[in-house]
């Protein structure tokens, strides 16, 4: 298994950041293990969309954003978006 180095540190800070927030949506959604609710697609929408009454929809809520921001950050995304805007905009 290859492993690939980060260019720059905010790469390698954005890496840390998607483990930490994975992290801490994998520990919202298993808290809720022995509660009523299921474990499906309807609690992981209660938890990402409804309004936050329980620890747990707040951490998830938190932990998804800064997964989302953190693979954006390790993989420079954001500079791969910025080369498909300009391709569209000049065509």
């Amino acid at each position: 298994m290859a492993t690939t180095t980060f260019e720059r540190p905010i790469n390698r800070l954005g890496f840390v950041l998607l483990c930490v927030s994975l992290l801490a949506c994998g520990a919202a959604f298993l808290v809720t293990y022995r509660t009523n609710h299921s474990l499906s697609f309807e609690w992981l929408g209660h938890l990402l969309l409804e309004s936050g009454y329980m620890w747990q929809q707040s951490l998830f809520k938190i932990g998804f954003f800064g997964a989302l921001l953190g693979a954006a950050l390790a993989w420079n995304l954001f500079h791969q978006a910025r080369k498909v805007v300009t391709w569209v905009t000049k065509g």
